[in-house]
């Protein structure tokens, strides 16, 4: 059983593994024996890297866990409040009726209706909101007449209202808020 073994190879044997390559601990002429202990707490790097994907793996399945159970932002239907941090659309000019309130961006207005127990209950958002406030503490809310912040807009800066919409008046499809 004669012949060249690689640098650092082992004969096989009955109770031997081969093993190819470099010097345990040495890369050329390198010690890395004392990076990490890699080597001489016997793991190699295959198993290193296979512990850091595990590892961001199970990082990712619990943060994602966390978004979805958190769950879509939406609209408070019928929330007769306007709190901070908030745009809030009422069904009637001069802040009256139902209110709509978002504490985010929102592309189409489609989706919400009007609260119950107020004028306007029941009826979608989308195309009969006559009236505003930006509660945003630092952030104007721009409202747009097509969803996906299409056509024409109306900027409310943060802390204003508007009592009338005016163009915009029962023809609101999106809002989004900006600093700018």
């Amino acid at each position: 059983m004669g012949g060249l073994l690689r640098s650092g190879a082992e004969k096989a044997g009955p109770n031997r593994r081969v093993r190819c390559g470099l010097q345990p601990g040495v890369l050329g002429d390198r010690d890395l024996s004392s990076t990490a202990g890699f080597v001489k707490k016997g793991i190699t790097m295959g198993m290193f890297f296979r512990r850091i994907v595990t590892l961001t793996a199970g990082v990712g399945l619990v943060v994602g866990a966390g978004i979805a159970a958190a769950g879509p932002a939406s609209a408070e239907e019928g929330d007769a409040s306007c709190k901070s941090g908030e745009v809030c659309f009422f069904w009637g000019k001069n802040f009256t009726g139902c209110v709509s309130t978002f504490y985010d961006d929102n592309r189409d207005h489609g989706y919400y209706r009007f609260g119950t127990g107020c004028t306007g209950k029941g009826e979608a958002l989308e195309d009969n909101a006559a009236s505003a406030k930006n509660k945003a503490s630092v952030s104007n809310v721009y409202i747009w007449e097509d969803d996906n912040y299409g056509g024409t807009s109306i900027m409310i800066q943060n802390g204003a209202e508007k009592a009338n919409l005016g163009a915009l008046r029962n023809h609101n499809s999106s809002h989004y808020f900006s600093i700018w």
